[in-house]
């Protein structure tokens, strides 16, 4: 443990900044609009909690200061310990669940790195550099479920009255014909691990999993700090261990382990069986269940795309809809030309075409002629030498700023 406050301080408050950091590029501070779509994500509540604490700590070492700097900045330990494994949870899932199917330019972002990797580190360094053994209780263990759970829970309820997270692209075959239509279903959880309608009863494995993997983490947590405790008081001859490992579990125990797995498991299964039922009983359904393709204009039945531009003499032409006119001073990393079409049936349809020349892209986002908003897709004209999630790294931030000045559900 370092017994300096004056480091723990300094540690801590570059800690604040640099979370803070994190989560304002997350709001779009950074990136020239502000949007709190992301606060619906663990990682982002997880990471306000982790500012919390650092809020917390900073006055408290402060304060410790006045008496010098040489000394304990221990404060809040038991708090400190849920927080770090509460963190560290937003790491394994993202990395080990979410990561292998998300583009490399994204991991390797900034603003992926401060969330979901420096973010869990920083209050893992906190809690190892600024702790003393013996402050943790057995039933701290238990209490690393608590916060997970009031988000899986409040999530899974949310996406059952009504509130969509994002929409997720289907396809299937009419009964009537052997045409295939294809859909947009609104996603009723934050992520595909909580979502019934997309893996349905496999939810609960993972929520399974997930509560032992807490569980397993706290327990880690508090027998190395009864070893490290036991270590320390061998060394100064002290025998009298505070807060002992229990040789058998307790009848509150027992009930509180209980209670971790039968609330959770309960809720789940209500959930999984009758969580439209019970929502439209309470007049709380969501009643836009699908959200029914409405034809690009720049896709194809076979779902090939036709690029809305052309490139000649280094200078760049919009093409669509018999349109011949040279957009080159609109196509920058930053900046983005847009077009506007109404259909025949009246369904709106803006074209957006931005990147640099060598990386020119196309977004067309679409609403139908109610002013729903139906989907959005995105594509790159050269991706001979990167792969097209790459692509959007190099081609600058226009698509990112289109997509949240024109998606409900921005990706960024």
């Amino acid at each position: 443990m370092v017994k300096n406050k004056l480091i723990a301080l300094i540690y801590r408050v570059i800690a604040l900044v640099v979370i803070s950091i994190g989560l304002a590029r997350q709001f779009g501070f950074f990136h020239g609009y502000v949007s709190f779509y992301t606060f619906q994500f663990y990682t982002i509540q997880s990471n306000l909690l982790a500012i919390i604490m650092f809020v917390m700590l900073i006055p408290c070492t402060v304060n410790g200061l006045r008496e010098g700097i040489r000394g304990s900045a221990v404060y809040f330990t038991r708090f400190r310990m849920v927080c770090s494994v509460n963190l560290l949870l937003t790491f394994f899932v993202f990395w080990l669940l979410l990561a292998p199917n998300l583009p490399i330019f994204y991991l390797l972002s900034i603003d992926n790195m401060l969330i979901h990797l420096i973010a869990p580190l920083l209050c893992l360094i906190d809690y190892i550099l600024f702790s003393e053994t013996g402050k943790l209780k057995y039933r701290d263990a238990y209490f690393t479920c608590i916060f997970p759970y009031i988000y899986s829970t409040s999530a899974i309820i949310a996406g059952y009255i009504g509130f969509n997270y994002g929409a997720r692209f289907v396809s299937k075959k009419y009964l009537s014909s052997e045409i295939v239509g294809s859909y947009w279903v609104p996603r009723r959880a934050p992520y595909f691990f909580l979502d019934f309608d997309e893996i349905g009863a496999t939810v609960l494995l993972y929520i399974a999993g997930l509560v032992v993997f807490l569980l397993l983490l706290g327990h880690a947590f508090y027998l190395l700090d009864k070893k490290m405790q036991k270590k320390h008081m061998l060394i100064n001859g002290d025998t009298d261990i505070v807060n002992p490992p229990p040789t058998r579990l307790s009848k509150r125990m027992i009930g509180l382990l209980a209670l971790v797995i039968t609330v959770p498991a309960l809720t789940l299964v209500i959930a999984f069986n009758f969580g439209d039922t019970v929502a439209e009983a309470l007049g709380l359904a969501n009643e836009n269940k699908e959200y029914y393709f409405t034809q690009s204009i720049l896709i194809d039945d076979a779902y090939e795309s036709t690029y809305p531009f052309e490139v000649r003499n280094g200078l760049v032409f919009f093409t669509f809809d018999s349109f011949d006119k040279d957009i080159t001073e609109f196509c920058t990393a930053s900046t983005y030309f847009e077009h506007e079409h109404i259909a025949d049936n009246g369904d709106r349809h803006v074209i957006i075409i931005g990147g640099a020349l060598e990386y020119l892209g196309f977004a067309e986002y679409v609403w139908d002629n109610n002013g729903v908003f139906m989907m959005s897709f995105l594509a790159f004209h050269n991706t001979s030498t990167v792969d097209e999630f790459d692509a959007s790294y190099y081609a600058g931030d226009w698509h990112i700023t289109a997509e949240n000045v024109f998606n409900p559900h921005p990706k960024y």
